[in-house]
């Protein structure tokens, strides 16, 4: 924490770069969340920047994810691609 922040409070909006730092994601990968709704988020009035709400922020932080994002091998029912053949005798 700067200094120039100590003692001030947190601002009730949060940037994309903000976000992506506290779910350490590329600031894309927000953007895309944004877009397909994963996360509210609104633009600003000339309609070029997301911001966040930080209580939504903090909710989707205390909320688990899916199971299916946890699978290593995709969501469940979805192929996965087959290993190597092994040819044995």
């Amino acid at each position: 924490m700067s200094a120039d922040t100590v003692g001030r409070p947190l601002s009730p909006l949060m940037t994309t770069e903000e976000v992506a730092a506290f779910f350490k994601v590329d600031p894309e990968t927000v953007r895309v969340w944004a877009r397909t709704g994963k996360i509210q988020a609104s633009k600003n009035p000339g309609g070029r920047v997301f911001v966040y709400r930080r209580v939504d922020v903090e909710s989707m932080a205390d909320t688990p994810a899916p199971i299916e994002t946890l699978n290593a091998s995709g969501p469940a029912g979805a192929a996965t691609p087959a290993g190597p053949e092994i040819n044995r005798p």
